[in-house]
């Protein structure tokens, strides 16, 4: 009966090492995912935070770039402008210049000498 309890004993003890084991490992595994989990929490909050901050800085680069649009159009139409301008101005000299031709001509022809520097 002794040898008995001896076994029955050591067997116990054997079966709350390895319950003991199980749970230690158990334990460790939980933590180790716990250790996981928080770390990939961390750093989808940086990739939150990253992404707000890309927004914000996109929402500025969109209102500069629309504010640069219009000052493009604007730009255009007031070269338009100055492109029929510049064509006004060029047929009046154009037109003084062939006045002055005629004008020349008659002169020359008057027996006046006109020189033009």
């Amino acid at each position: 009966m002794a040898q008995l309890d001896n076994t029955t004993l050591a067997q116990t003890i054997a079966a709350i090492v390895a319950a003991f084991g199980g749970a230690a490992l158990g334990a460790q595994k939980i933590l180790k995912s716990w250790k996981t989990t928080s770390a990939e929490t961390g750093v989808v909050d940086l990739l939150h935070t990253e992404l707000n901050r890309l927004f914000k800085q996109n929402t500025i680069l969109a209102q500069e770039l629309n504010k640069l649009q219009i000052e493009v159009v604007n730009l255009n139409r007031e070269l338009g402008c100055l492109v029929a301008e510049n064509q006004r101005l060029h047929i009046e000299v154009e037109a003084l210049t062939a006045e002055i031709s005629v004008l020349k001509s008659m002169l020359g022809k008057g027996g006046i000498n006109v020189s033009t520097n």
